[in-house]
């Protein structure tokens, strides 16, 4: 990632709580003992990075990304609707980012930094239960929560 793009922090000023749609997603527990660090590369071409026990998110029988354990299980309600089945259901704070291209550090509630992403104007910015920051494309957020 280029070192002269500005960081961004998430601003609750613009912030607004927004629900998720239902969306089931296939999960399973990944059983990474305790203090090892476990690196994927997320569908998204980023890597993500996870500390202990973490959850594989799968998209047509493929992992396409992660999540900590304590944010997944949180976050998360179970359904037999699919083998695996889980969906979202607590909210989270997001806005429309404005202004130029800047870089957003997510890092997870152990203090990990799973991720780095660029957030562009007109993109959201998002704040989940746990603290961590990220960024979905505006197509992406409006499919997953209700504007």
């Amino acid at each position: 990632m280029d070192t002269a793009v500005t960081t961004v922090e998430f601003d609750r000023g613009l912030a607004k709580s927004y629900l998720p749609n239902r969306v089931v997603k296939q999960a399973v527990l990944v059983p990474t003992p305790e203090g090892v660090q476990t690196t994927i590369e997320a569908s998204w071409g980023e890597d993500q990075s996870f500390v202990g026990p973490w959850y594989a998110i799968y998209v047509d029988g493929k992992v396409t990304y992660g999540s900590g354990k304590p944010e997944f299980e949180e976050t998360h309600g179970a359904t037999d609707e699919v083998q695996n089945g889980y969906f979202k259901q607590t909210p989270i704070e997001a806005y429309r980012y404005e202004g130029p291209a800047a870089r957003v550090v997510t890092t997870l509630s152990s203090g990990v930094v799973e991720t780095e992403n660029t957030v562009e104007s007109g993109d959201w910015l998002v704040r989940w239960p746990h603290g961590e920051v990220g960024v979905m494309k505006d197509v992406k957020f409006r499919k997953l929560y209700q504007v």
